[in-house]
C-alpha cells in the first residue's frame, strides 16, 4: 500500500504465495481512502494469464506513475493513475535467462525513472527508464523485501543477517553485517531476515528482524536501530524483542514509529527506543501492509481484505464537576407582645448536600474500517 499524495493510494494483493487459484488485485481511493475502486484495466486479468497469482508491492513517482510487483517476474507500471497498466518486459537473471521468480519489493529511488525491485536470487533489478529491468549483482542469495532510498544515490534494500547498500542510485551494491560474525547466534541473529526498513535520513534507521522458524524463547522478530549507516562498520542496536512476527515498521521522525504484524498487532514507540503494544484494529489478522502520515494517523491492510485507518485514542474528557446544593438559611420569627409568650418555632432542617457524582469517563471508539474484497499480500488466514 502506497499514498504518493493525502488523497491519492493505492492497495495491491492476491493469493498468498502457494495458493493454487485466484487472481492479483489493485485497488485505489482518490479521497483519501474513504472509498476503494478495483482497477480492472491490468494484465493479469488477462483471459490467458495463469489463473492464480499475486502482487506483493506498490509504489509511486507521483499520483500517475507507479510500479507493481509480485508472482512470476511481473512488473506492472502505470503513467495514468491506474486507469491503464503495462506490463513491462520480463528481466533477465545475471545468465540471460527470463526470470520467473518472486518479486517482493519495488522503490522509485527519486531520481528520473530509476526503480529497484527486490528478488529472490543473486541480484537486484534495476531500471532507469521504468520500463527495463536488469540485474545488478549482489552478495548472496536473498529476499529483498524492501528498499529505502534517503536520497536518490543513497539506497538501503533489506536482505539476511545485513543491509545491501549501494551510493549509486542501485548501480552498485555492498553490505554492512549487524551480526557479530564470531557469534552469529547472538542477538541480533545472523539468520534473522530483514522484513522491513524506515530511514530518515543517510545514517539513521529501523530495521524489522524477522526468524521466521524461531526456535522455543527466542522471539520471532526484533527491532533494531541502526545509526551511522554510511560507516565502514554502522552501529545496530537491539530496541525490542517482540513476541509476534512483525511485517512492516515506518518512522515519522526521530521520537515516532509504528510496526505492525501477524494476529492484528501494533506496536508504537514515542521516544525511539522503547516498543509497547498498543490497541489495534478489532482483528486478528495478519497486519500486512502499513503506511503513516504522522502520529495517530495511519493505514493500515490486513491479510482478509480489510484496510483500518487508526486515528488514535480520543483526547481524555475533562470532567465537569456538579454544583453543590446551598442550604437555605431559615428565618427566626419576631416574638409578639402578649402576655403569654409564645411557643418558640421549631427550626427548619438544613439541607445535607448531595455528593458531587464522579465523572464517567467516555470509551475509546473502535478505530475506522474501510473493508474491500481482495487479500492483500498474506499468510494463510488466522481464523
Amino acid at each position: 500500500m502506497y499514498f504518493p499524495s493525502r488523497d491519492v493510494g493505492y492497495a495491491v494483493g492476491g493469493p498468498e504465495w502457494t495458493a493454487d487459484s485466484g487472481q492479483a488485485f489493485i485497488y485505489k481511493t482518490s479521497d483519501g481512502g474513504e472509498t476503494w475502486t478495483e482497477l480492472t484495466n491490468h494484465p493479469l486479468l488477462d483471459p490467458e494469464t495463469p489463473p492464480k497469482g499475486f502482487l506483493s508491492g506498490v509504489d509511486c513517482k507521483d499520483t500517475m506513475t507507479c510500479w507493481a510487483v509480485g508472482r512470476w517476474g511481473t512488473i506492472l507500471r502505470t503513467t495514468n493513475g491506474g486507469i491503464s497498466w503495462g506490463k513491462m518486459p520480463r528481466g533477465t537473471d545475471l545468465d540471460g535467462n527470463p526470470y520467473g521468480g518472486f518479486l517482493h519489493s519495488v522503490r522509485w529511488t527519486g531520481s528520473g525513472n530509476t526503480v529497484l525491485v527486490g528478488t529472490t536470487s543473486n541480484f537486484i533489478f534495476r531500471s532507469t527508464d521504468g520500463v527495463y529491468f536488469n540485474p545488478v549483482q549482489v552478495s548472496n542469495s536473498f529476499v529483498v523485501r524492501d528498499f529505502e532510498c534517503p536520497t536518490p544515490l543513497i539506497c538501503y534494500a533489506a536482505a539476511k543477517g545485513r543491509l545491501y547498500t549501494t551510493t549509486n542510485g542501485g548501480a552498485s551494491w555492498g553490505l554492512k553485517k549487524w551480526y557479530d560474525p564470531a557469534n552469529p547466534y547472538s542477538e541480533p541473529r545472523a539468520d534473522r531476515y530483514a522484513y522491513d526498513l524506515s530511514f530518515l535520513d543517510v545514517n539513521t534507521g529501523w530495521i524489522i528482524a524477522t526468524l521466521e522458524d524461531a526456535p522455543a524463547g527466542v522471539p520471532p522478530s526484533t527491532i533494531l536501530k541502526v545509526t551511522n549507516a554510511t560507516a565502514t562498520y554502522p552501529t545496530f542496536e537491539q530496541q525490542a524483542a517482540v513476541p509476534v512476527m512483525l511485517e512492516r515498521l515506518q518512522m515519522v521522525d526521530a521520537n515516532i514509529g509504528y510496526a505492525i504484524g501477524w494476529g492484528g498487532s501494533v506496536y508504537k514507540t514515542a521516544d525511539g527506543q522503547t516498543w509497547e503494544r498498543i490497541e489495534g484494529p478489532p482483528t486478528t489478522a495478519n497486519l500486512m501492509s502499513l503506511f503513516v502520515f504522522g502520529e495517530n494517523d495511519m493505514w493500515v491492510g490486513d491479510d482478509q481484505g480489510h484496510i483500518w485507518h487508526y486515528s488514535g485514542p480520543p483526547p481524555t474528557p475533562t470532567p465537569t464537576p456538579t454544583a453543590t446544593p446551598t442550604s437555605t438559611p431559615t428565618v427566626t420569627p419576631t416574638p409578639t407582645d402578649t402576655p403569654t409568650p409564645t411557643d418558640t418555632p421549631t427550626p427548619t432542617p438544613t439541607p445535607t448536600p448531595t455528593d458531587t457524582p464522579t465523572p464517567t469517563s467516555t470509551p475509546t471508539p473502535t478505530p475506522d474500517l474501510t473493508y474491500f474484497p481482495v487479500l492483500l499480500r498474506g499468510f494463510p488466514a488466522t481464523p
